[in-house]
């Protein structure tokens, strides 16, 4: 059953965040919540001018709005 939990949190994750119109929201969750990656690495992962605090915020901001 805990392998059964797992995986439908798993699914309900990654369909939250398909669900997600924003595209640098969504690679933002993905990249934390499903790769696991630091807010430092996911700010590497997106490129630009992101740093782990702008990445952390926007995230939370999302997250926020519900």
């Amino acid at each position: 059953a805990s392998r059964l939990r797992r995986v439908a949190e798993w699914e309900r994750i990654e369909g939250y965040i398909s669900g997600v119109e924003d595209a640098l929201i969504r690679q933002i969750l993905q990249l934390r919540f499903v790769e696991g990656l630091s807010w430092q690495q996911v700010a590497a992962g997106i490129g630009g001018k992101n740093t782990q605090d702008s990445v952390r915020k926007a995230c939370r901001r999302h997250l926020e709005r519900g």
